[in-house]
């Protein structure tokens, strides 16, 4: 699991472990986030979750 996957560091870590072809889960605050930063791999899974409501992460992973 990487937070803040579509920041700099984030979506640079996300896309060079993607490439390696682990499963990925990218974590982005909500649907309007720069995500398109994100490689469209199929081991790269991008979740939309806002921390302030981390309680819905878990629920989010499980899907």
């Amino acid at each position: 699991m990487i937070t803040g996957a579509n920041g700099f560091i984030g979506s640079s870590l996300t896309n060079y472990l993607g490439k390696k072809g682990l499963t990925i889960f990218a974590v982005v605050r909500n649907k309007y986030s720069n995500a398109d930063t994100i490689l469209n791999h199929e081991n790269i899974n991008i979740i939309y979750c806002d921390f302030n409501h981390a309680e819905q992460l878990e629920y989010l992973i499980a899907d």
